[in-house]
């Protein structure tokens, strides 16, 4: 199953509906398929308020356990606070009855922590399935196969320079530096300054950005993509 398939049929809001996907949303889903497909590593830079964390940021975890459960995965967020409500959100859906219809072999592990968990899987790893941490958060564990980095760059540690130096620090020398070899990374992003981490990793190679501007109302959508290829699908 796809993700876009998965995220309509598994994931509902908060009156328990089935989600609805709008055309932006769609587009995210294409454009991380197609940067790791092509060894990039995705950044996304859409409004607040979009449905980033709904439409993207929880599900994906849950799906990429479901196709393999020996991935290591790691959420980070600007604080410890979100990246933990990250982590209940991803529980709640793989526990969820139409999530366990679709990966049925997906159960519990032995840690299912507030923070962090494992789901079982054959071998024995005792790396966490998914942890989540704020970015500037101690213990930040072993290696990661995907790193999702979900709006580390808030509105707080984005209009003081000494901390968005801190942010683009933590972020190259402390997480970046977790991920194996050939490993997936997704950036997640609302724009607030130009030299906060998001402009700066945006100008790296091996990166393509998909950067949107919506209209409140929804009724348009601008897009740019950053460090795309050719065989981008424009």
């Amino acid at each position: 199953m796809d993700f876009t398939s998965f995220v309509k049929l598994c994931v509902v809001d908060e009156r328990a509906n089935a989600i609805k996907l709008e055309t932006l949303h769609t587009y995210w889903h294409k454009h991380v398929a197609w940067c790791w497909k092509n060894d990039l590593h995705a950044g996304i830079m859409a409004h607040w308020g979009s449905g980033k964390s709904a439409g993207l940021v929880v599900p994906l975890p849950a799906w990429l356990l479901g196709m393999n459960p020996n991935l290591r995965i790691k959420v980070v967020c600007s604080s410890t606070e979100l990246a933990r409500e990250r982590v209940e959100a991803v529980k709640n859906l793989i526990t969820s009855p139409m999530y366990q219809q679709v990966f049925p072999h997906i159960k519990p592990g032995p840690s299912w922590k507030a923070s962090e968990f494992t789901v079982y899987r054959a071998g024995q790893m005792t790396d966490q399935s998914l942890q989540a941490k704020g970015v500037f958060g101690k213990g930040v564990g072993k290696r990661a196969d995907i790193l999702i980095f979900d709006d580390v760059v808030d509105q707080l540690n984005a209009i003081v320079p000494e901390q968005r130096k801190k942010v683009r620090e933590f972020v190259s020398n402390t997480w970046l530096s977790r991920l194996t070899a050939g490993g997936k990374v997704l950036w997640i992003s609302t724009p607030w300054n130009t030299d906060d981490a998001t402009y700066h990793i945006m100008r790296r190679p091996n990166w393509c950005f998909l950067v949107q501007k919506v209209a409140e109302d929804l009724s348009r959508l601008e897009q740019e993509v950053h460090g795309g290829r050719p065989d981008y699908p424009r």
